[in-house]
């Protein structure tokens, strides 16, 4: 068994790539509007969860895009240690 952590980050709006190195990512639009993850639309309020199985490293750098207006993005990510 592995020891894990998590760790919360709030996206800067100018930021557009965010770097995964992780088991599992949850993108938490706060925003009042619509943001993409790789394309995917979030809406206001909306999460996005991806996450491996035991033992798994995602290395996926996520694009962001912002719709009519950035607002706050959280990012989760649950880390080994």
């Amino acid at each position: 068994m592995k020891n894990y952590i998590y760790e919360c980050e709030n996206i800067d709006p100018l930021q557009t790539t965010v770097k995964s190195n992780c088991n599992s990512i949850l993108f938490v639009n706060q925003g009042l509007t619509t943001m993409y993850v790789n394309g995917f639309p979030l809406q206001s309020g909306g999460t996005l969860e991806l996450s491996g199985q035991a033992d798994e490293i995602d290395n996926t750098n996520y694009q962001i895009s912002w719709g009519t207006s950035a607002g706050p993005l959280f990012v989760w990510r649950k880390r080994y240690s």
